[in-house]
């Protein structure tokens, strides 16, 4: 039987602990660099690499009102790219449906704008709360809050297989 990555208590202390250790990282799209700047995907990729859950983050380099012009899930396809060449060994990615629970770890992609694509991610923490980048606040931990669950689109949980 398969089980969330993040059922050991360890894994959650140190995602815990990378995501203090991001504390004061200010928001800048497209950055990745710990203490100076990051943007939202390569905040929660950052912390899935530092944990070993990717091997790497590969990502692509696209202006910053990409999701007002398109309707290409830019950043959704850039993760299912990175769930499918770039997982640890015997861990694996797996959508789960809008209506299941969320649980901690889980990676949650948001529509926060007219066009509909996820413009947006975050990785859950205990309920309420997750973690993410945000433009005005940097590196944060905010509440999923009925906003937020309006605009989600996608939910990925890491597993373990085998």
């Amino acid at each position: 039987m398969n089980k969330s990555y993040f059922t050991d208590t360890k894994n959650r202390d140190c995602l815990y602990d990378l995501i203090t250790s991001w504390k004061g990282t200010r928001f800048r799209h497209g950055a990745m660099v710990k203490g100076r700047a990051v943007d939202c995907a390569l905040y929660v990729a950052s912390l899935l690499r530092e944990l070993g859950v990717f091997t790497s983050i590969v990502h692509e380099r696209v202006l910053q009102t990409w999701c007002l012009h398109t309707k290409r899930e830019v950043m959704l396809d850039g993760y299912r790219a990175q769930f499918q060449k770039r997982m640890s060994h015997r861990l694996i990615a797996v959508e789960i449906g809008l209506d299941e629970e969320t649980q901690f770890g889980d990676i949650l992609f948001f529509a926060t704008t007219k066009m509909g694509v996820s413009n947006h991610c975050a990785i859950m923490l205990d309920s309420p709360n997750m973690a993410c980048a945000l433009e005005h606040r940097g590196t944060c931990i905010v509440i999923l809050s009925d906003v937020w669950r309006n605009r989600l689109q996608h939910k990925y949980r890491i597993m373990h297989y085998g």
